[in-house]
C-alpha cells in the first residue's frame, strides 16, 4: 500500500503539469482569437492577423503545428504582395525550456510583427494577452481540477 502511494505521489508533478498544459491550450486559442479580432492597425496585407498564433510550449512539446500553420498563413498573405517589404518569419523558438516550465506565447509570423508592437498606435498583442490572462489562469486551474477530481 505504501509503495502504491509513493508511486502515485511521485507521478503527481508530471500529471499536474500535463493537466495544466491541456487546460491552457483552449485558453490560448481564445487569446489567439482575441488577437486576431482586434481592430487596432489592421495593416495592409492581412498577414499580421492571419498569422497570429498563441501557443503553449514545454520542454518536450513546442506546439509546432500551431506555429507552422501561422507561418503558412503569413506566406499565403505575403506571397506576391507589393504594398510593403514585409516577409513571413519562421521564428526560431528556443527549445531550452526547463522541464518544470510552461510557456504561453502570442506572436505573429511576420518579420515586422515586433516593430508594429513597439508602435503605441499599432500595438495589439499586449492588449490581447492582458485581456486573456484570466482565461489562461482559469484554463490551467480547470486542468488541475481534473487531476484532483474537483
Amino acid at each position: 500500500m505504501a509503495d502504491d502511494l509513493d508511486t502515485r505521489l511521485a507521478a503527481l508533478p508530471l500529471l499536474m503539469r500535463l493537466a495544466a498544459v491541456e487546460g491552457l491550450r483552449p485558453a490560448a486559442g481564445m487569446m489567439q482569437d482575441t488577437g486576431e479580432a482586434t481592430t487596432t492597425d489592421r495593416g495592409q496585407s492581412g498577414a499580421l492577423r492571419a498569422s497570429t498564433v498563441a501557443f503553449v510550449a514545454t520542454d518536450d512539446d513546442g506546439d509546432e503545428g500551431a506555429i507552422d500553420a501561422a507561418y503558412a498563413a503569413a506566406v499565403a498573405h505575403l506571397d506576391g504582395f507589393t504594398g510593403h517589404d514585409g516577409k513571413p518569419h519562421a521564428e526560431s523558438y528556443d527549445r531550452a525550456i526547463s522541464e518544470d516550465v510552461i510557456v504561453v506565447g502570442l506572436t505573429a509570423m511576420t518579420d515586422y510583427a515586433s516593430s508594429v508592437e513597439q508602435d503605441p498606435n499599432k500595438a495589439w498583442m499586449g492588449d490581447a494577452f492582458t485581456v486573456s490572462l484570466g482565461t489562461l489562469m482559469d484554463g490551467a486551474a480547470a486542468g488541475l481540477r481534473e487531476v484532483f477530481g474537483g
